[in-house]
């Protein structure tokens, strides 16, 4: 299985667990698709990932992280894609809503 595809199984079955409301197995799948995403380096995925992370931590009360892989992930688009790409403006505009 390629890398690309074995990450995303690693984030659909973190975000499985935060649909059935397991946040602590969501967080922990998620921090081992970024593991795997950054070891093949992949910043995409990597902001993807930081993205679901945030709306699990978001949801879990811990607004500060949610903000701070928010920003990272807006880091990792306007490295690679620029700010004038759809994925940083949508990841824009849900750090927003945190403030």
């Amino acid at each position: 299985m390629c890398a690309c595809k074995a990450i995303g199984e690693i984030v659909k079955s973190g975000m499985n667990a935060f649909n059935d409301g397991n946040h602590t197995e969501a967080l922990e799948r998620l921090n081992e698709a970024l593991t795997e995403a950054s070891r093949v380096g992949s910043p995409i995925h990597q902001a993807k990932i930081r993205s679901n992370m945030a709306l699990v931590q978001r949801m879990r009360g811990d607004v500060r992280s949610a903000r701070r892989n928010y920003e990272l992930a807006l880091e990792n688009v306007a490295m690679r894609l620029g700010a004038d790409n759809p994925l940083y403006q949508r990841i824009r505009h849900n750090l927003d809503s945190l403030l």
